[in-house]
């Protein structure tokens, strides 16, 4: 029972997380904007907690799968000067993807965060087995590894890229020492399946590092997730390994399982960044087909029919529920 409870608890954590940071963005930038904000709700169903404010309510729905900010765009008021309709092209596409990048910088202020908590693999080396190619070539403990067979090194993955998994067996190394550039040839040895010189990774804790390597981690996981929307469009990924809430469900019950609370987090960040880079799809009723029709008034200096817009993105919604209820039935083993 404790462990339900618990995976329950982290599965509203994360959800609820994900869902106020994309409301947030849409609701901050439609504020600096002058626009009238009627409601900020987290959820959907039955409001369980609610506050009138000055002009906007908040509310916390039953459901945790999901939430709006309420801007009245359906009514199409261009006369009242705090509509979201009456706003500039510009201004109106800004909150549109406002959602996504403050799920981009959520999953980037996580992933740092985690960084300045561990010690970091840096490309300086710490470590110099005395009967290894690397320290018979006159390698020291601290150096900095900036180059391997002309490629520039940064990150200690550039390291085991360009000598762990090459297939060359010589590598010209350069390295910084005492602020002096300095070049070696070292000859490589097969082991274990993979090249090796001799070298291993210095581990550091540093707020500037964590920085720079939670950026480049950022990228990486940003373009393989990327690649993996691309790979299931074009029908490379099998569209069976798709999760809806309840899968997302069970993935962060096995997280949750872990009793790292950095686990958690980590896994957030993912879902952050799958639920940016989803919300920018071109599809009508996500964030990135609304942004198409904002973009084409922009381009032809005229915007598509209130009445054709609201209907497609009704087509899509209404799609995304139902793949949505599939989603669900098959996490659930009924088909």
């Amino acid at each position: 029972m404790i462990e339900i409870i618990r995976n329950v608890v982290t599965f509203i954590f994360v959800i609820g997380l994900l869902v106020f940071i994309h409301e947030l963005g849409h609701f901050v930038v439609a504020k600096l904007n002058g626009m009238y904000v009627y409601q900020f709700v987290l959820g959907f169903g039955p409001k369980i907690l609610k506050y009138e404010g000055k002009e906007t309510t908040y509310a916390i729905s039953l459901f945790p799968l999901g939430g709006f900010v309420d801007l009245r765009e359906d009514e199409n008021d261009t006369t009242n000067e705090r509509s979201f309709a009456s706003k500039k092209p510009y201004q109106r596409l800004m909150v549109i993807v406002a959602g996504v990048i403050m799920n981009f910088i959520l999953a980037y202020v996580l992933i740092v965060g985690i960084f300045m908590t561990e010690e970091i693999q840096t490309n300086i080396i710490g470590d110099l087995p005395l009967d290894m190619p690397a320290y018979e070539a006159g390698l020291q403990v601290d150096d900095e590894i900036i180059e391997i067979n002309g490629e520039k090194v940064k990150y200690w993955n550039d390291v085991l890229n360009n000598i762990a998994f090459s297939d060359q067996s010589t590598f010209d190394v350069v390295v910084l020492r005492d602020g002096e550039s300095l070049s070696y040839t070292i000859n490589g040895v097969m082991s274990d399946g993979y090249m090796k010189i001799g070298i291993g990774s210095k581990y550091v804790k540093s707020p500037s590092l964590a920085f720079k390597y939670g950026w480049n981690d950022f990228l990486d996981k940003s373009t393989m997730i990327f690649d993996g929307f691309v790979k299931l469009i074009t029908r490379q990924i099998d569209p069976d390994q798709v999760s809806g809430p309840v899968g997302i469900y069970q993935q962060v019950s096995q997280v949750a399982e872990t009793n790292n609370f950095k686990n958690v987090l980590y896994f957030t960040a993912l879902l952050s960044i799958n639920l940016g880079i989803f919300n920018l799809l071109p599809f009508p009723a996500l964030d990135g087909g609304r942004a198409v029709f904002i973009i084409y008034e922009m381009v032809f200096r005229k915007p598509v029919a209130k009445e054709k817009e609201a209907f497609v993105h009704f087509v899509g919604m209404v799609f995304l529920f139902g793949l949505m209820g599939v989603l669900i039935v098959k996490d659930l083993g009924l088909f």
